[in-house]
């Protein structure tokens, strides 16, 4: 029995054949896995630049006008419902440096805390309001946001950014399932350069104290009960709070987008190196181990959008704005 066990065994040069035939298999599909692996980045930053192209086309067509193209990060991400990871390209290389230039989600940073144990995010949520200026602006016309009894058991609508996005407003109730006037406190936001300041309001009076807590630092700032009136009110003896909400992208916009019509086929953001894109700054500088510029990070090739939402991968010579013809025809 001892033998005939033997003999079933693999053999030395039966087990190097095994592992020969599996490092060859290895060997011709690993490119291909490679390979497939590398299309998908591409395809997922090709997805983030149409993110990117939608939400400009929404800022455009709510009469927004002129576009601040050096902040176009911060436009940009509200309507992307604070998605930063949309700004950046999933096949940059480590050693790439980021542009430092979008906003990191209010709700990770922070939260409002109330005298009665409830607890509500810097976000909207069922017992907090975000408003525009203009929503907010409506709502007060309408007599809510108010100490006023006719305030009450309001159901305030869905955020819809207005022309400013980056000033927003969060609205409170303090009573989870109470008078659901969301006058208690009220946050206006304004997102510049980085940085989200905090002003403090009230709608009318309230005896439940409330504090907003930043996880980062620990910090608590109390904003203690209100007995004003029914009148909005801001709450000026109360310092504003600024959150450090910057963030990072890798992709550069056309400094010409103002000047251009929607719909049409110039380019409004590529794979870059710099938050813009300045058309006249002189030739694209490659790296001289590739011969590339460091932005072609898809085989040597970058991803571009158009004005009209379609995405290409381009070669950079072929959309470099320095090259002859290209800068008027792409570009400008």
């Amino acid at each position: 029995m001892k033998k005939e066990a033997d003999n079933q065994a693999f053999t030395l040069v039966e087990l190097l054949v095994v592992i020969a035939i599996i490092a060859l298999l290895i060997a011709l599909f690993m490119p291909n896995m490679t390979g497939m692996l590398q299309g998908a980045r591409t395809f997922q930053c090709a997805s983030n630049l149409k993110h990117i192209g939608e939400a400009v086309a929404n800022h455009r067509a709510v009469g927004a006008g002129e576009f601040a193209v050096g902040g176009w990060p911060s436009i940009v991400l509200p309507l992307l419902d604070g998605q930063g990871g949309i700004l950046i390209c999933p096949d940059v290389d480590p050693n790439e440096e980021v542009i430092a230039a979008n906003y990191t989600p209010l709700e990770t940073m922070g939260q409002m805390v109330f005298g009665n144990g409830n607890v509500s995010p810097l976000a909207e949520h069922p017992w907090v309001a975000k408003l525009s200026g203009t929503q907010h602006a409506a709502a007060r016309a309408d007599g809510k946001l108010s100490g006023a009894e006719s305030a009450n058991y309001w159901s305030p609508p869905a955020y819809v950014p207005d022309a400013n996005p980056h000033i927003f407003w969060l609205c409170y109730e303090d009573l989870h399932g109470g008078d659901a006037d969301f006058k208690d406190t009220m946050l206006k936001i304004t997102q510049v350069g980085g940085v989200s300041e905090i002003t403090f309001w009230r709608g009318g009076g309230t005896g439940v104290s409330s504090s907003l807590e930043d996880f980062e630092s620990g910090i608590v700032r109390s904003l203690g009960t209100w007995g004003g009136g029914n009148d909005l009110a801001e709450q000026t003896d109360i310092d504003p709070y600024p959150f450090a909400t910057g963030g990072e992208t890798t992709y550069g916009m056309n400094i010409n987008v103002v000047r251009l019509d929607g719909g049409t086929n110039k380019i409004l953001v590529v794979d870059f190196d710099e938050v813009v894109v300045d058309t006249d700054a002189g030739a694209w500088e490659d790296d001289p181990s590739t011969g590339l510029p460091t932005f072609a990070r898809h085989g040597g090739k970058m991803n571009a959008l158009r004005m009209d939402g379609s995405v290409k991968l381009e070669s950079p010579d072929d959309i470099d704005p320095a090259t002859p013809t290209v800068g008027d025809r792409g570009w400008r």
